[in-house]
C-alpha cells in the first residue's frame, strides 16, 4: 500500500510541463499562459521555471523529504503520530502535489484552466521529543459591499472555502454567490485557497428604498367605520395614501385594503390612531405606509428610506421582508390669484435708457421665498434680474435684454401658491435725428455746395 502511494506522488511529481507565466498574470490572453507550476514555500508561492524536472526539484529537497512520509500527510488526515525521531528544529518540505482547476476571465469569458500546485507544510520538532506540525494556512477575508460582516477565516493551504458558519452572517439565507472579484463576474467554485485571498459576497439585501407619496387632494374626505369595543375596521379607511415605487426595485407597495392608512400622527398619542375628516390647504397629514420585498429579497437592518426626495427616519417595523414606514405629507397652500400691476403688454424698445420693468401684487416676501421668473416658458436665472419690494418688482438687466429677439415674448412669476403671466413687445428701432444732428447735416450741406460751386467757377 505504501508503494502504490509513493507511485501516486511519483507520478504526480514527475509533471514536466511547466509555464513560466505566474498565476496573477490577469493579461494573458490563451489558457496556455494560465499554467504555471505554483509552488508554494512556507508563506510564499513561488512559480518554477520552464523546463525544470518536478522530479529534480522535489530530489532537491530530499534531505528533510526524508523526515516524513509525504503520503502520510496527504491520506493520513495530516496524522502526526508517525513522525519519525529527529533532533530539534524546524524542517520544510514537500508533503504532496497535485492538479488544480482554477478559473479566470480570458477575452471577457469565464474559462477553466488547470494549475499544478506543490504544497510544503513546516515541521516543527522540540527538543523535549514531542513533535509538531504548522501547516500553511491562509487568510479568506469576506467583501460585502458594506451590507453586514462576516468574520475572517483561515484555511488550510490547497484546501477549499466550504461557505460561512451558521448564524454569522444576518443576511445568510439571501446570499446568491461567493465570487472572486467585486464586479461579480468570477464566481467561487471551489479554487484551491493558495494566498491571502478576498472573497465577494452578493447577497439579495436591498439598502436604500425610494418611492413617491402623494399629498392628500384638498377637499377629500375620510371616514372609517369604528366598532363598538373602540377599535376601527382599517381596511375601510376612505381615501387611504399609496406609494409609487420606480420601475426596476425589489420592493412593491403592499396595495391590501387596512395595511396603509391616514393616522394623526407619529407620537405615542396619535400613532394608530385613525384620521378621521377633511384635507385642508397647508395642512400635514401622516400616513403609515407598507411595503414588500420582492421574493428572495430582504431590507437590511438600517435601510434607508428617501420618500418624495427627502429622508426619512420614521420606520416602524422592517422584518420579514416587509417594510412599515411612517410619512409626513404637507397640502399645498391656498392658490392665490395675482395681477401685473405694472408693465403689462408693454412694447418695449431696446434704445431705450429706462430698463424692462414689471411689477406683481405678489407679496415680496413669498417671492423671496419661492419665487421663478420665466421669459418665454423657459426659468430666468437670478443673475439677470434683480427683484426688488413693491409689491414685488422685477428689472431685468441690459445684456439680457439685448439678448431678446425683436417681436412678442411671455412672462410668468410664479411663487409656491399661484403665478400671474403677460406678454411684452421687444423692438429694436434706429434713433431719429436729433435737433444738433439736423444742424450738423445741414452745415455739411452748405459746405458741399459751396465747394462745389467754388470748383465750377475755377474751370471756367
Amino acid at each position: 500500500m505504501k508503494k502504490t502511494r509513493k507511485k501516486v506522488v511519483s507520478l504526480l511529481l514527475a509533471i514536466i510541463l511547466i509555464f513560466s507565466v505566474t498565476m496573477f498574470n490577469v493579461e494573458a490572453k490563451t489558457v496556455d499562459e494560465y499554467k504555471p507550476l505554483i509552488v508554494k514555500v512556507m508563506d510564499s508561492i513561488e512559480v518554477v521555471e520552464e523546463g525544470t524536472d518536478i522530479a529534480e526539484y522535489v530530489n532537491s529537497q530530499k534531505e528533510e523529504f526524508e523526515l516524513v512520509s509525504s503520503d502520510m500527510f496527504k491520506e493520513a488526515g495530516y496524522d502526526i503520530d508517525d513522525l519519525f525521531d529527529a533532533e530539534a528544529g524546524i524542517y520544510t518540505k514537500v508533503f504532496y502535489a497535485e492538479e488544480i482547476t482554477d478559473y479566470v476571465m480570458i477575452d471577457g469569458e469565464l474559462t477553466e484552466v488547470e494549475r499544478q500546485i506543490v504544497y510544503f507544510a513546516t515541521v516543527r520538532v522540540t527538543t523535549s521529543g514531542e513533535n509538531h506540525i504548522d501547516f500553511v494556512t491562509y487568510t479568506v477575508s469576506f467583501d460585502t459591499n458594506g451590507i453586514g460582516e462576516i468574520k475572517e477565516q483561515e484555511i488550510l493551504a490547497g484546501e477549499e472555502f466550504e461557505g460561512i458558519e451558521d448564524n454569522e452572517y444576518p443576511y445568510e439565507d439571501y446570499i446568491v454567490g461567493y465570487y472572486m472579484d467585486p464586479d461579480y463576474t468570477i464566481p467561487y467554485l471551489g479554487q484551491k485557497i493558495v494566498e491571502d485571498t478576498t472573497i465577494y459576497v452578493k447577497a439579495n439585501v436591498i439598502t436604500e428604498v425610494n418611492v413617491t407619496v402623494p399629498a392628500p387632494t384638498v377637499g377629500e374626505s375620510v371616514s372609517i367605520e369604528e366598532y363598538p369595543d373602540g377599535d376601527w375596521d382599517w381596511s375601510n379607511q376612505t381615501n387611504p395614501p399609496y406609494a409609487i415605487v420606480p420601475d426596476g426595485a425589489c420592493y412593491s407597495f403592499i396595495d391590501i385594503p387596512g395595511n396603509s392608512y391616514w393616522i394623526k400622527g407619529f407620537d405615542e398619542e396619535g400613532f394608530d390612531t385613525p384620521f378621521v375628516g377633511t384635507f385642508e390647504y397647508n395642512t400635514d397629514y401622516y400616513a403609515d405606509i407598507w411595503l414588500i420585498a420582492d421574493e428572495g429579497y430582504v431590507f437590511s437592518d438600517d435601510v434607508v428610506v428617501t420618500v418624495n426626495g427627502q429622508p426619512t427616519n420614521e420606520i416602524f417595523y422592517n422584518d420579514f421582508g416587509e417594510l412599515d414606514i411612517g410619512v409626513i405629507l404637507t397640502t399645498p397652500e391656498e392658490p392665490v390669484e395675482y395681477e401685473i400691476l405694472d408693465g403689462e403688454g408693454q412694447d418695449y424698445n431696446l434704445n431705450s435708457s429706462d430698463p424692462l420693468t414689471f411689477r406683481a401684487n405678489i407679496p415680496f416676501e413669498k417671492f423671496q421665498q419661492s419665487g421663478v421668473v420665466y421669459v418665454d416658458e423657459e426659468v430666468v436665472d437670478s443673475s439677470n434680474y434683480t427683484a426688488s419690494e413693491g409689491s414685488t418688482v422685477i428689472t431685468f438687466n441690459d445684456e439680457y435684454t439685448n439678448s431678446l429677439e425683436a417681436g412678442e415674448h411671455t412672462l410668468k412669476i410664479a411663487v409656491s401658491n399661484g403665478a400671474v403671466e403677460t406678454s411684452f413687445n421687444i423692438k429694436k428701432t434706429t434713433n431719429p435725428p436729433t435737433g444738433d444732428n439736423i444742424f450738423l447735416f445741414a452745415g455739411l450741406l452748405i459746405v458741399s455746395i459751396a465747394g462745389t460751386y467754388i470748383a465750377i467757377r475755377k474751370i471756367k
